[in-house]
Order: structure tokens, then sequence, then C-alpha cells
């Protein structure tokens, strides 16, 4: 029996997302403010070329910043964001447990205005 194309593409419309895109969880939640988008990740994966073993971690759990590795600046508009939100995205490697880049992201309430970041830094080497 030969594949059939429409068939294959209804069965790839109800996969699973694979990766970093299935720890990626949005919700709409109901604040005195109004409805506000609360973002939430955690995710580990290898680093690549180097099998499976789970080298680093994304996560919007909040992290510490040390002095030594993140400038001043950074580390203050990273702390102003929502973090209740998940509107800081932390990199760490695992080994050593250490943070080795941090973004922070507004998010406008309009969805016709763009995502903002507003830091975006990763640790000296």
């Amino acid at each position: 029996m030969s594949p059939d194309p429409l068939l294959d593409r209804l069965r790839s419309r109800h996969r699973k997302p694979a990766g970093i895109q299935a720890a990626v969880k949005i919700k709409k939640v109901d604040t005195a403010h109004g409805e506000r988008t609360v973002v939430r990740i955690d995710h580990r994966f290898p680093e690549p070329g180097r099998g499976s073993h789970a080298a680093f971690r994304v996560t919007t759990r909040e992290q510490f910043l040390p002095r030594a590795h993140f400038d001043r600046s950074v580390r203050e508009t990273v702390n102003r964001a929502a973090v209740e939100r998940g509107r800081r995205i932390y990199a760490i490697e695992l080994r050593s447990q250490e943070t080795i880049a941090v973004l922070s992201y507004h998010l406008h309430d309009s969805p016709s205005r763009p995502l903002l970041i507003t830091a975006l830094a990763t640790r000296p080497s």
C-alpha cells in the first residue's frame, strides 16, 4: 500500500510538540489588573554533539545572578521583569549549576505590539 500524503498531513497535526516547544506553557490568568498572560518554561537539553545526557536547563524559575558575572544594569532590568508572569528566561549549565545567560522581556497587552526584549546577557567565559 502506498503512503497517503493527506493522511500523513492529518496525522502530523495531532503529534505532540517535541523539545523545548513542549516545555513552554502559556496560560491566561485573571488578576485585579485584568487578564494576564503567564509563561512557564522548564526544559533540559544536551550539549550539541555530546550525546543525550542533559547539559543545560532553560527555565523561567527565578535564579541568582552573581555580581561577578552579570552587569548591575542587567541585574536591575531582569529583577524588574515580572517573575510571576515568566518574563525572565534563564539558561543554566547543569554541571556547575551556574546561570550562564539571562533574557528578560515585556509582552504588551495588545497583540498588535511586538515582544520587547529588555535585557539579554551572557556570563563571561
